[in-house]
């Protein structure tokens, strides 16, 4: 027999004996070598109502199901479809889904049915989490039919339109019948059970036996129902319901049940009413007066007017009426009712995509896709409709919640000359000043903690801020420990919780003493830490030696006056006395011990081995030491009680902490390499790349994903353009940018876009630079932005900054914020762990016979040569070092003996000097170069020395790393790309000691570095499937573009030249009437690396050069390498 359903054409052949023999199957869209998994399937609604179109076959389906691919690419199919392209491994999916539409066809014909009988339909939402149909005939049921909410949404949609609860359309039931709160159902067998309390989240549930008549008569019991089970529940002290049971096994689904009904009851949507309202408003909103106000100002002038906009910022229930103090500009109106707001209709991120497409209308270049979240032009468009108190609209996206709600935007810095106008003393300032540095930058990522973190800010820098003493800001800081209840969790836990009426406070308050029931210090505290940092919780509340200090000092800060100074002095006087008092008492007490007394006392004190052994073997020496120790005490005590304490004595303000003098406030100058501060490119050189021709930049102007080459050719997800960036300066970018991709992908052997569309990686030019940095990669959103700057070969470094984030990501639903580098453990690929790992552990471990020992200089010891340093290893125990016939002889003994002082990262490095300096000097050298071993790689420990941690953070080793890969492949393979990466950083680097370092890997290291690279490549190509480079052009093109300083992408190029790389014709010559001379001198201050990019510049101009020309630059590039041989 012959089938055709859903365009997916197959012929069967009836065999003997009855067996279906498929014979074909004839391929449409899809391919069906692939393999595809079965992951949803829905109801669009029916053909006629709701169509869809099947992405195989092209023909209108209702019963959809959703397949992925290989590539996690998802397709919308029809049944007969899907049947084909899933094949064998997917059958069992596909006969549930085949027999839900079954089910859901037979209860759609049911109700069909019920209605084509005259009945009228209607659907509820019930509270455990079904939809009920039911179709009615004058008062009489044809057909009721409950469905799972989930199977009615999936399934049923077309019967949507009936239900007449719709607020409840969203709810489901928080618990199951299966939700274990470890009743015990033991407990409740017999009859004299005790009544027992379970907690369920905010609930509490009362069980209990009780004896209940059920019925009477003349008031007389005449039968009871012994020993039923009661069930009472409440929440936060109020009793939300009810009900019995016989047996204990019903108790479980019987208290969820009472649960889900309660908050079933009180769920209501916040859907949107016509008119684009919504029916409640919560804190943070932002509303729009519909009435005028009955309020008004000194000058009779309403407070608000009907069409003004406003925040709420507070929400007062009075009498069963609600009322709002909302924000309006600058000004705080109190007692607004709620009839005279709506919420406002545009929602902020709605408001902000409509400005952005607005300003974008007259540009060529558009951005493509959905925007990504957290650029430059977003942020300043929605800083001028919200504000940091609109913390709701905020959390729409997290990313840029994380990055708004920081300490820079919400933890304003102290200002120092206002605090001495209001007559705040220098130490509340300092402390004032300390207690914001101690704060954490960024809260955890939650919605509530961040929404704690703006309100608790406000909160105490509010109450400190005219605190005049460091005791007044203590005061304060400690009264927080002895917060009510609803005060900790309104700050702490949910700040929605201040916003409700005091009769549910008062509730709240019960329920936080049941929950908690230890001291709400240590619940602050410990919220505190949390929220803040450990480091912030200590130094509010002096729980630290350091916090404490710091504190100390700001009350040493603080003026004392001639009264309180002779107070302080005589009490400081009392305590001298008491010390000496206490130690003479000791002091005596040691003369008249007995041996017994001395045996116990010598425990409370700690001493080494050889100490204690000395003791025991004659306990007297103990006695005598004791007598030593406390005399000592007591004399010190005595010379001390005549000296008067400065902390004591009168004094003034002391601001010498603030006020340092100009010649103190010069800094040195930092000699070190800035971080993201690499210098612009001079030139743009591209040697044998495919050719990325004018008209192909052209396309990038589309905005449909599929035409634009960014997204269609290279698999980038979005394309955003900076607010600033010209259409001139954007197709510069463009060119370059699909340059370096191309390179990129070839020299890795890898298909870009799909690697790209792995992670979801997003391109943005000059959309939302960062401080210096050219060029940025943003993890979580999973975007790499490039300055409106002229590049300076950053991108192959961001490029392996999103690998190593992607990795993260692959098999995980949501965005990952880790990185590969971090931990290997985060990428779930086990066989791609390995090789990340393996890149890792070099560079931290480094490896023998590849890692090179470092040569450092010591210097003879000063002392006399009388004093034999002494060490201790477990094998040879306490030994003198050494001293054979030569130094070197020496040295090479003390490697074998004591490994870990001759190496650079010693655990002692003090007595490694001690040691290597009383060895010089047996030797009567004043100086000496000894090698010391390694314990990381050379690449680490260079890193290691720059005085900023950013150089050695994970991610940074690796990018690093990949940047010297990259630029080996392309010099194997005969290419140059500086605008992909860049050889500015790969030499020596100066540090702050005036030494240098290097910051990338060299020679040997950098060597094995790129295997380990060249397997983590392979392994992903393999994994992911992502080998294979597809040219855009079969052309090649060679591209040199010399840039003036200080030049971005949008001016025009001084001179340069591109050049077919096949037929090496010169297409386009860029000079702007402006002739190129080669300036024959060289300055006799050129470094070796200025020939050597001197001599690069002039073998290009070679290749494009005719007749004498070129045959003054061969001269010149022999002079160069004649330079160069010179100084090398």
């Amino acid at each position: 027999m012959e089938l055709e359903t859903c365009g997916c054409s197959h012929s069967e052949t009836m065999a003997e004996g009855g067996e279906v023999k498929v014979k074909k199957v004839i391929r449409r869209n899809l391919p069906i070598n692939k393999e595809y998994k079965l992951i949803d399937s829905f109801y669009t609604g029916g053909l006629t109502e709701n169509p869809m179109t099947c992405e195989n076959c092209g023909r209108p389906i209702a019963n959809v199901a959703v397949l992925q691919d290989e590539d996690n690419k998802t397709y919308d199919v029809g049944m007969d479809c899907a049947e084909t392209l899933s094949s064998i491994k997917n059958s069992s999916e596909f006969m549930v889904v085949g027999n839900n539409f079954k089910e859901a066809t037979a209860i759609r014909n049911k109700i069909k049915k019920s209605i084509k009988d005259g009945g009228s339909i209607e659907a509820e939402n019930v509270y455990w989490g079904a939809v009920y149909v039911n179709a009615k005939k004058d008062g009489r049921f044809l057909s009721n039919i409950g469905i799972p909410k989930s199977f009615f949404n999936k399934y049923l949609p077309d019967f949507k339109k009936y239900i007449v609860n719709t607020e409840k359309n969203n709810f489901s039931p928080r618990y199951s019948n299966s939700f274990d709160f470890a009743f015990d159902f033991g407990h409740f067998k017999p009859k004299e059970a005790t009544p027992k309390e379970f907690i369920i989240d905010e609930y509490i549930a009362n069980v209990r036996r009780i004896d209940k008549p059920n019925y009477f008569e003349d008031g007389v019991t005449v039968r009871n129902i012994n020993n039923i089970i009661e069930i009472v529940v409440s929440k936060l002290g109020e009793p939300v319901g009810v009900d019995t049971t016989y047996t204990a096994r019903d108790v479980p689904s019987n208290i969820i049940s009472i649960i889900n009904k309660f908050e079933f009851e009180n769920y209501s949507d916040e859907t949107f009413e016509e008119g684009g309202e919504l029916k409640t408003i919560q804190y943070g909103d932002y509303v729009t007066f519909v009435n005028d106000s009955t309020q008004t100002n000194h000058q009779n002038t309403p407070l608000y007017k009907k069409g003004d906009g406003a925040h709420v910022i507070n929400i007062i229930n009075k009498e069963g009426k609600t009322f709002y103090t909302v924000k309006k500009s600058l000004f705080e109106i109190q007692n607004v009712p709620a009839t005279d707001v709506v919420l406002y209709k545009k929602g902020v991120r709605e408001k902000v995509e409509e400005i952005l497409t607005i300003r974008q209308e007259n540009k060529s270049f558009k951005d493509v896709g959905k925007r990504v979240s957290g650029s430059q032009k977003e942020k300043i468009t929605m800083g001028n409709i919200i504000n940091l108190s609109d913390l709701k609209a905020l959390e729409a996206d997290e990313i840029t919640a994380m990055k708004t709600v920081v300490k820079e935007r919400v933890y304003p810095e102290i200002d120092v000359e206002e605090q001495k106008a209001l007559g705040v003393n220098s130490g509340a300032v300092f402390i004032k000043v300390e207690a914001r540095k101690s704060c954490s930058a960024t809260p955890p990522n939650d919605k509530n903690k961040r929404a704690s973190y703006v309100k608790f800010i406000n909160k105490f820098s509010g109450d400190t801020h005219n605190a005049k003493t460091v005791n007044e800001i203590k005061i304060i800081y400690d009264s927080y420990l002895k917060w009510t209840p609803n005060e900790i969790i309104g700050y702490f836990i949910d700040p929605s919780f201040l916003e409700l009426p005091e009769e549910k406070r008062a509730l709240l308050e019960k329920w936080f003493g049941e929950k908690f029931r230890h001291g709400s210090s240590s619940v602050v505290k410990t919220l505190i830490t949390e929220i803040f940092g450990k480091r912030f919780s200590n130094f509010m509340f002096r729980g630290s030696d350091s916090a404490h200090a710091t504190w100390v000092e700001g009350l040493n800060l603080e003026p004392i006056s001639k009264e309180l100074s002779d107070l302080l002095i005589e009490a400081d006087k009392e305590q001298k006395l008491r010390f000496i008092k206490s130690n003479q008492a000791k002091v005596d007490y040691f003369k008249e011990a007995t041996v017994d007394v001395l045996k116990s006392e010598m425990f409370n004190f700690s001493f080494g081995d050889i100490w204690k052994k000395h003791f025991k073997e004659d306990i007297e020496n103990f006695r005598k030491w004791a007598l030593e120790y406390y005399t000592k005490r007591v004399e010190g005590g005595e010379k001390k009680l005549t000296e008067i304490n400065p902390a004591t004595q009168q004094r003034e303000n002391n601001w010498s902490w603030y006020e340092v003098s100009p010649e103190k406030r010069v800094i040195e100058k930092s000699k070190e390499i800035q971080i993201n501060n690499n210098k612009p490119l001079a030139f743009i050189k591209r040697i044998g790349g495919v050719k990325i021709s004018e008209q192909y930049v052209e396309k990038a102007k589309e905005t449909d994903l599929e035409k634009n080459p960014i997204t269609n050719d290279f698999g980038f997800k979005t394309v955003v353009f900076g607010q600033s960036l010209a259409d001139r300066s954007a197709k510069e970018h463009i060119r370059h940018f699909l340059g370096a991709m191309s390179d990129l992908s070839e020299i890795l052997g890898i298909d870009m876009k799909k690697l790209n569309k792995i992670g979801g990686l997003s391109i943005s030019f000059a959309s939302r630079g960062k401080g210096r940095a050219m060029a940025t990669y943003e993890a979580g959103r999973n975007i790499i932005n490039l300055t409106n700057k002229r590049g300076d070969g950053s991108i192959s470094h961001e490029y392996f900054h999103y690998i190593d984030n992607a990795l993260t990501a692959i098999g995980k639903e949501g965005i990952s914020l880790l990185y590969g580098t971090d931990d290997s453990a985060n990428i779930l690929n086990k066989n791609v762990a390995e090789r990340m790992k393996a890149i890792m552990n070099f560079i931290y471990k480094g490896a023998d016979g590849i890692t090179i020992p470092i040569k450092v200089l010591f210097k003879k010891d000063s002392r006399t040569n009388s004093y034999v340093p002494k060490f201790y290893t477990p094998k040879l125990g306490q030994k003198e070092v050494t001293i054979l016939g030569t130094i070197e002889e020496t040295i090479e003994l003390l490697r074998t003996e004591y490994k870990d002082i001759l190496s650079v990262d010693s655990k002692y490095p003090e007595f490694q000097k001690t040691i290597l300096s009383y060895i010089i000097s047996k030797f009567d050298l004043n100086e000496y170069e000894v090698s010391l071993s390694m314990k990381t790689s050379n690449f680490f420990h260079g890193s290691s020395l720059m005085s900023s941690a950013y150089w050695v953070k994970s991610h940074e080793l690796f990018a690093r790393a990949s940047e010297t890969y990259i630029w080996d492949k392309l010099v194997n393979a005969g290419r140059f790309n500086n605008y992909l990466v860049n050889d500015e950083m790969f030499g020596l680097t100066m540090l702050n000691s005036g030494n240098k370092t290097y910051l990338v890997p060299q020679g040997a290291e950098r060597a094995y570095i790129n295997t380990l690279f060249d397997d983590l490549i392979e392994t992903m190509k393999k994994e992911y499937d992502l080998s294979g480079f597809t040219p855009v052009s079969n052309e090649r093109e060679n591209e040199y573009l010399v840039l003036e300083e200080n030049q971005t992408t949008d001016e025009n190029v001084e001179a340069g030249v591109i050049v077919n790389a096949k037929t090496e014709k010169v297409e386009e010559v860029i000079h702007n009437n402006v002739e190129v001379v080669i300036e024959p001198e060289v300055p006799v201050d050129f470094t070796e690396k200025d020939y050597q990019d001197a001599l690069d510049g002039a073998m290009v101009m070679i290749e494009f050069a005719e007749g004498e020309e070129k045959q003054e630059l061969l001269d010149y590039a022999e002079s160069l390498r004649t330079m160069i041989s010179l100084l090398e």
